[in-house]
């Protein structure tokens, strides 16, 4: 696999007596001080859009990078990069007024700031011409803006531009998405020059990568820091918020009984006297015991809770008595919701609607079931709820109920919601339900349901088809790959159908693939899936796209205290019984930030004195169970493939009684036999295991740990062993120095550093790169008799 990792790498030198371990490292990237912003949905979609503009109420940003390897190169990383700070004027020469007039000039700053630095000038006059380029940008940033999968536009008109060459060909009016970190994900950009003086422009973004993503929308612009005596002759462009021609964002939002948002239920329990017990919320897709469904054509169903029918039967301050058939003394006040916090900004009225297909609830369900709106702070403090009684409805009869939000980021909830006592599960097809069904007003825009599949799991070089299962009149298609438009060309074909086909797919392949359908109305809908390529021979793991699964076998021999062998022969001797463990927290195994940590599982012991076996403790209190506990990640694609996994011990604190391991296994098709190949994890040594699996297997990679079961109290369960996976660095001599290559991952940042002596206060930077999903080869011309190298990975 290729990205979205966060890697702890090892040390590499080219001295070869030496190592040691380095920290992550983070590239600088545009970032901004907290901005509100107003929010806004389409109706009845799960994906939005949403309306920006050069909003002087809003908080703008400058930022400027400088690149001293030519006027006409501006690869990342730059030789100055500063984040200039939040206002209406900016020193590279930009300001916004009070009117939303956004006016750029080339920037000056670096003529001010270091006027004769000869990596910047011709020469150390002060009035030379330079020889290094300035990317410019003033712009807003919000991760508040946008929600995953919503369509942005920047709207405005050009007021005018008399901006000289080159930067009147370099300027350009963006729209980018960067994730919670700060990892680039796409741009959507129109050229200043394509405009004319008066004429608007409209940039769209087609689909935000995810939910708190950082969205930054403004100007970039690009040329030779100019001077100050001269800059006047350079020109400038302004443009604005163009008034009443910007498509202004809708003052009501329509919400409906819609099954793409996701439904969830809410249960609060009360007792016979009327006093709280307690609450239970229950995840979209697992709301059958508090009795709300939706089904795909968007209607909906509501009846008495059976939850506590189902999980506490016998509980005497639910039911009349401990006979599991009693009635129920308590009530029950169940929800079946939508919550959301970017369907609408503050001012904006939410509307929602329905209509009730029939109502067979018997009471007192049936005068208490509502069909509400509610809004609750960031924090879930309540602040209003708008209601219509079921009961008031006539089969066929519409509802239409509104409300004006408070605030920008609140949680608005719409619904339904009834009353009553909680009923056993083989009574409650004589407690009747509600059907509701969305309202006719609903708009019938395109929609792509499908894109299969949703994640695709390729070996590099390997080929994938995305095919998408989309409705709607007279539609027309577009993929992107992170953002940015797919043509077709060399490995794409089918760009702009349905059906998107990627042959021979490198690493860099790796990314989101999104779909923008379009009907006859102009109207467009998106959808997204996944491709993470793998390649066998320097395996890596993807927390997103790629999780980790739990899995626990137990042997019930007292007399095994270490790993029992595997390889060719599989394990002996099997265990007695295995079980999955979700979440992998209850596995005492996670990974932050690219480093796994791993520690003796305490699940099985601590459980046997409560619900599981209590042969799993011996008389005198100690584990009478020895656990392999796995955290892997099952890649049964790669059967058939020589795989190499490769990594990095930086810390070993277990007790003794515990052994950590890297391992790949290959287990037979009926997972009967398991051929395990591990490396023990060593404090301060690499691990590398490769194994030729067999075709048609079962393949699997990760880390386990063998030991006893034990109690969460015992002193020797809180060790912990540690790995990462690491980039390796090969080096080779060269004339003059040395070459050193090194796999990268897309989207990650490789700083490599060298010291001349290991005693050396500090390292010195030698190179600082994006990986691009392929080797990167370095020269080192400047190497000295001996140097040792090393690289941090953003």
């Amino acid at each position: 696999m290729t990205n979205r990792y966060n890697l702890n790498t090892l040390s590499l030198m080219q001295n070869p007596q030496a190592g040691g371990t380095c920290r992550p490292v983070r590239r600088l990237v545009a970032r901004c001080l907290a901005v509100s912003a107003a929010v806004v949905s389409l109706a009845g979609a799960r994906a939005a859009t949403v309306y920006v503009t050069c909003d002087p109420a809003q908080n703008w940003n400058g930022y400027e990078n400088v690149y001293t390897n030519g006027v006409s190169s501006t690869v990342w990383p730059a030789y100055y990069s500063t984040y200039l700070g939040v206002g209406t004027s900016f020193p590279n020469q930009a300001t916004i007024d009070g009117s939303g007039n956004v006016t750029i000039s080339p920037d000056i700053r670096m003529d001010e700031l270091y006027p004769t630095d000869p990596l910047l000038w011709a020469d150390t006059s002060g009035t030379s011409p330079a020889i290094s380029d300035v990317v410019s940008d003033m712009y807003i940033d919000s991760s508040a803006v946008a929600a995953g999968g919503d369509t942005v536009v920047f709207s405005g008109s050009l007021t005018a531009n008399t901006l000289a060459a080159p930067y009147s060909s370099t300027a350009v009016l963006f729209i980018k998405d960067y994730d919670s970190s700060y990892n680039y994900k796409g741009i959507a950009s129109v050229p200043v020059s394509t405009l004319a003086p008066g004429q608007t422009f409209t940039v769209t973004y087609p689909g935000i990568s995810a939910t708190g993503d950082h969205v930054q929308w403004g100007l970039e612009w690009t040329g030779p820091p100019a001077r100050v005596a001269t800059v006047g002759s350079l020109g400038s462009a302004t443009v604005s918020t163009n008034g009443a021609n910007v498509t202004p964002p809708p003052s009501v939002v329509n919400v409906y009984i819609d099954p793409s948002w996701p439904w969830n239920g809410y249960e609060n329990i009360y007792n016979q006297y009327g006093g709280y017990v307690t609450g239970n919320y229950f995840a979209p897709g697992n709301t059958a015991q508090v009795q709300g469904s939706i089904s795909h054509s968007g209607v909906a169903e509501i009846a008495p809770d059976i939850s506590e029918s189902i999980g506490n039967p016998y509980d005497t301050t639910i039911w009349a008595d401990a006979s599991g058939t009693s009635p129920a003394i308590a009530s029950v006040d169940s929800n079946f919701y939508v919550d959301e916090t970017t369907v609408a900004g503050a001012g904006q009225t939410v509307v929602f609607s329905g209509t009730l297909v029939t109502n067979s609830l018997v009471e007192p369900y049936a005068s208490s079931a509502v069909a509400f709106i509610k809004e609750y702070t960031s924090s879930f403090g309540f602040i209003g709820e708008v209601t219509v009684n079921l009961n008031t409805l006539t089969n066929g009869q519409s509802f239409s109920i509104s409300t004006v939000v408070v605030n920008t980021g609140d949680h608005v909830q719409w619904g339904f919601e009834w009353q009553g006592p909680p009923v056993r599960t083989n009574l409650v097809a004589a407690a009747g339900y509600a059907i509701l069904s969305s309202n006719s007003v609903v708009t019938t825009g395109p929609q792509i349901l499908t894109i299969t599949p949703a994640t695709a799991n390729v070996v590099a070089g390997g080929s994938q088809t995305f095919t998408a299962n989309a409705v709607g009149t007279g539609l027309t298609y577009q993929w992107l790959k992170d953002g940015a438009l797919l043509s077709n060309g060399a490995g794409v074909a089918g760009a702009t159908t349905a059906t998107l086909a990627l042959t021979a797919m490198p690493p860099s392949a790796e990314g989101a693939y999104s779909l923008v359908a379009t009907d006859s109305s102009n109207r467009k809908a998106t959808n997204s899936a996944y491709a993470v390529v793998y390649n066998p021979a320097w395996l890596y793991f993807d927390p997103i796209l790629a999780p980790f699964n739990g899995y626990i076998n137990v042997w019930d021999s007292p007399a095994l205290t270490s790993r029992p062998p595997s390889g060719t022969a599989g394990t002996t001797p099997p265990s007695n019984f295995g079980f999955g463990v979700s979440p992998t927290t209850l596995l005492r195994a996670s990974m932050n930030n690219g480093v796994v940590t791993l520690q003796p599982n305490t699940y099985v012991f601590d459980g046997a004195t409560n619900t599981m076996n209590p042969a799993y403790i011996n008389p005198d209190g100690s584990a009478a169970a020895y656990l392999e506990q796995d955290y892997y990640v099952a890649a049964d694609f790669l059967n058939g493939q020589t795989l190499t996994f490769a990594g990095f011990c930086p810390s070993n604190s277990l007790n003794s009684a515990y052994t950590a391991v890297a391992w790949i296994k290959d287990l037979t098709p009926s997972y009967s036999l398991e051929h395990r190949y591990d490396a023990p994890l060593v404090q301060g040594q690499p691990f590398s295991i490769t194994v030729a699996t067999t075709p048609g297997d079962h393949v699997q990679y990760g880390f386990a740990l063998f030991g006893p079961a034990n109690s969460s109290t015992n002193p020797i369960t809180a060790g912990a062993a540690q790995a990462t996976i690491y980039s390796p660095l090969s080096v080779t001599p060269s004339s003059p120095g040395v070459k050193l290559t090194f796999p990268t991952v897309v989207h990650r940042g490789y700083n490599l550093q060298y010291k001349t002596n290991l005693t050396d206060a500090t390292w010195s930077s030698l190179v600082l790169t994006n990986g691009t999903g392929s080797p990167i080869t370095v020269p080192d011309a400047g190497a000295a008799a001996r140097r040792f190298y090393r690289f941090q990975i953003e």
